[in-house]
């Protein structure tokens, strides 16, 4: 209501128009009724407040022009009138409106909200309009307004501060840096396939964090939480935080949500996310995850990992709500001081499906085409494969099926099809594998000094030094090479005492 206005902004209703025209007499506030003469200059300045415009700009920090336009036109609806209109600022221009996203329903179903193109009425104040914009990335709020409603005006910014610190168009959603929206809606935990050990340890760190987060805190542990996954590429982390963010999203009414940091994302958009992801937690009182992919390449620069350690542990994050998720397929780029305890708080290794996992795999994605499988059997040929692998393996097994039968009609899976498709994928596996472990070797004593020599040879005839029939002047930039060039190379030969590899540099004294 317009009392509740302006009360909330420091005034009393019955005053806000002190000048009150009853026919040839006018009603005064009873501070002035004793001393009319006094009050003539207050009933002038009164009067003139009724027809005066003024105007009055606030800047909105940490918060995007879509959030701050929305909760505008939620209270210009709450107020007396409800229905806030456009208003043409110009005879030749038609104000349009604008349609937003809000956020996902546990539907997975996307909401919107019409926001009134720039200029709006304010329901309810007479002659008041507002306009939500964003100048060099600060939100601004401008209202135009009779000068004897600034009480009301106040009260109106005040209820709209309440209104994006409670109820953000971001609560209970799971968003990215970017303020995009990411449907999680769908996980299925039971279509997930880890080891029980893996999953045991996910969900005390993380899912516990979330479901029994409040009984976690009666029991003195700490409200912030650091769960870093590592293992090879492929063995599902990434769906080990999808699952996290779907239990958090489950949880939005109390306030629970997720901030994702975009792959291979800048220092600054960590920072960023970590700031969000602060002010959700602090508005609204729930547990927010903050998640990150391919944490070691923050660790990579040294200037990045100080800014990443001050961000994730700095004396600004000591008491947040917030569980910080990262993925690593490197544990060992990982900087020692961002696994030190109190900053990591568990290292959970995702590694290869055990066999109950493996059995799992085959029965989601082959259903009642599996036959008595000899689970025991067949393993040991998959032992190695990360869940994609095992996946598509699946694939390749019904292929083969119809193959061999010519029909899509009762396909029936045996043991042996299980492992003649692993044995089929064997060779494309090895290779992938050797393709990322592969490590170019050093160069031999004898590969080296061939290519200084030619090398420096190549630059004396460049050079117009000699040319290649001067043997003695290529004999000169060899000897030149051999002095100046290898020293503190990095070679590799065998010793011929012993046949070992031995790495090292070579310096010729």
């Amino acid at each position: 209501m317009l009392e509740d206005l302006i009360v909330r902004g420091g005034g009393t209703p019955d005053d806000q128009r002190p000048v009150i025209f009853t026919g040839p007499q006018f009603n005064a506030t009873s501070t002035y009724a004793s001393d009319p003469i006094a009050s003539k200059a207050a009933f002038a300045d009164a009067i003139d407040s009724q027809f005066e415009m003024i105007s009055n700009e606030e800047v909105l920090y940490d918060v995007t022009e879509t959030e701050a336009k929305v909760a505008m036109v939620r209270l210009l609806r709450a107020v007396d009138g409800g229905v806030p209109q456009s208003i043409s600022t110009s005879p030749f221009k038609i104000p349009a409106d604008t349609t937003v996203r809000t956020g996902y329903t546990q539907e997975g179903i996307m909401q919107y909200e019409t926001i009134p193109g720039e200029w709006m009425n304010v329901p309810g104040i007479d002659s008041a309009q507002v306009n939500v914009s964003c100048y060099r990335n600060q939100v601004q709020v401008n209202f135009q307004f009779r000068r004897y409603q600034g009480d009301a005006i106040k009260g109106f910014l005040a209820y709209m501060r309440d209104e994006l610190a409670t109820n953000s168009i971001y609560r209970g959603q799971v968003i990215t840096t970017g303020h995009e929206y990411v449907d999680v809606s769908k996980v299925d935990r039971d279509k997930m396939v880890y080891s029980e050990e893996a999953f045991n340890l996910l969900h005390t760190w993380a899912i516990g964090s979330i479901v029994d987060a409040d009984e976690m805190y009666r029991a003195g542990m700490r409200t912030k939480v650091s769960v870093f996954l590592e293992g090879p590429a492929g063995t599902g982390k990434t769906m080990f935080m999808l699952l996290t963010q779907n239990e958090l999203f489950k949880r939005g009414s109390d306030g629970f949500g997720a901030v994702i940091v975009e792959p291979g994302a800048t220092i600054e958009q960590f920072e960023a996310g970590v700031k969000l992801a602060r002010r959700l937690a602090k508005a609204s009182g729930g547990v927010i995850g903050l998640f990150t992919e391919d944490i070691e390449k923050m660790c990579e620069n040294k200037m990045w990992r100080s800014r990443m350690l001050e961000a994730v542990d700095g004396a600004a994050g000591k008491n947040d709500r917030i569980l910080l998720m990262a993925t690593t397929n490197f544990k060992h780029k990982l900087d020692p001081a961002l696994l030190r305890t109190g900053r990591c708080d568990a290292l959970i290794h995702v590694g290869m499906p055990d066999q109950a996992a493996f059995q799992k795999l085959c029965e989601l994605h082959l259903g009642d085409r599996l036959a008595d499988i000899d689970w025991d059997e067949a393993f040991p040929h998959f032992h190695d494969y990360t869940p994609s692998w095992i996946v598509n393996s699946t694939e390749a097994v019904v292929r083969g099926v119809v193959a061999r039968t010519h029909t899509a009609d009762n396909i029936t899976v045996t043991t042996q099809d299980l492992i003649m498709a692993a044995q089929g994928y064997r060779p494309q596996f090895e290779a992938q594998q050797a393709a990322e472990n592969y490590v170019e070797p050093l160069p031999t004593y004898d590969q080296v000094v061939r290519q200084t020599i030619a090398d420096e040879v190549e630059a004396a005839v460049e050079a117009g030094q000699t040319d290649m029939t001067d043997y003695s002047a290529i004999q000169e930039a060899a000897d030149n090479a051999i002095e100046n060039r290898i020293d503190g190379a990095n070679i590799g030969w065998t010793d011929p005492k012993t046949g070992e590899d031995v790495e090292g540099r070579f310096y010729t004294n």
